[in-house]
């Protein structure tokens, strides 16, 4: 072969290695490229079935029970007028649990009560369970309150529902850690404050109460043109086997409407 063939031959056999692409060719090495990732939509398609778990079935009981104690806020809103100190009951716990048994999937119930007595004394003990509804897992807590033996105004089952409602308030009280000594009636420094209160209360009143009574026996009127006063004709009116106890009467009856008010007042506190 002369050297002119083989150089022809040589060019017709680069222009086949490198021939172009037909159209053909192209749309089949698109779709090869766009149905590559064929498992690109299971993957989609599993991780929207397997969704993330929520905080209550991610907690222990524990941590529920921290997170609880942590969060829960019941204020004293009542008033006890005859200790002079604010409170909560067990129903306001209660109420306030609510949330966080329906957040954290837990069930907080009394489970029961009993009578125990020691020496003289009768006490109620409210028994208290707290369920994990997601692993079933179950913790105690109780707590005793004393029956009183007599209060005024109450019979024997009044004393103890007294007694049982009491107990179960401590247990919720302890249990997630809600007392405050500042408003807690059961601590010394608050009795103190209570009383120390009352007493300045009562002080104040029998302060005014006085001066009102002073103030009403000197007060002075006339009579039979001479001049006197509320509290000296208000002793002799008390004082019916007296001497002066007509002229007394018959003062009495000349008084004026707003003088006669305070006859009476000066009668009803003198004693």
């Amino acid at each position: 072969m002369d050297a002119e063939k083989k150089k022809e031959l040589d060019n017709a056999l680069t222009k086949t290695t490198h021939l172009e692409p037909t159209d053909k060719d192209k749309n089949k090495s698109d779709k090869d490229t766009k149905e590559a990732p064929k498992n690109e939509p299971e993957v989609k398609e599993k991780l929207k079935q397997s969704p993330k778990k929520s905080k209550a079935e991610t907690l222990t009981l524990d941590e529920k029970i921290v997170s609880i104690q942590y969060l829960l806020k019941v204020p004293k809103d009542r008033d006890n007028d005859y200790g002079g100190f604010k409170y909560r009951t067990a129903e306001d716990i209660e109420s306030q649990l609510k949330v966080f048994e329906k957040d954290l999937r837990v069930m907080v119930r009394m489970e029961n009560e009993e009578p125990i007595c020691v020496g003289k004394f009768n006490y109620i003990k409210s028994n208290w369970i707290i369920k994990d509804l997601v692993s079933g897992e179950v913790k105690r807590f109780s707590a005793v309150a004393r029956e009183d033996d007599t209060r005024k105004g109450m019979d024997a089952p009044q004393l103890s529902g007294s007694s049982s409602s009491y107990a179960r308030k401590r247990a919720l009280d302890g249990f997630f850690m809600l007392d405050n000594r500042q408003d807690d009636p059961d601590s010394n420094e608050s009795y103190k404050k209570s009383r120390s209160v009352k007493q300045n209360s009562q002080n104040a009143q029998y302060s005014n109460y006085k001066n009102k009574l002073q103030q009403a026996k000197n007060w002075s009127t006339t009579y039979k043109g001479k001049k006197t006063t509320v509290g000296v004709m208000a002793t002799y009116l008390s004082n019916k086997n007296g001497p002066h106890y007509q002229d007394a009467k018959a003062w009495a009856n000349s008084l004026d409407d707003k003088s006669a008010k305070v006859l009476n007042y000066l009668l009803k506190n003198m004693k």
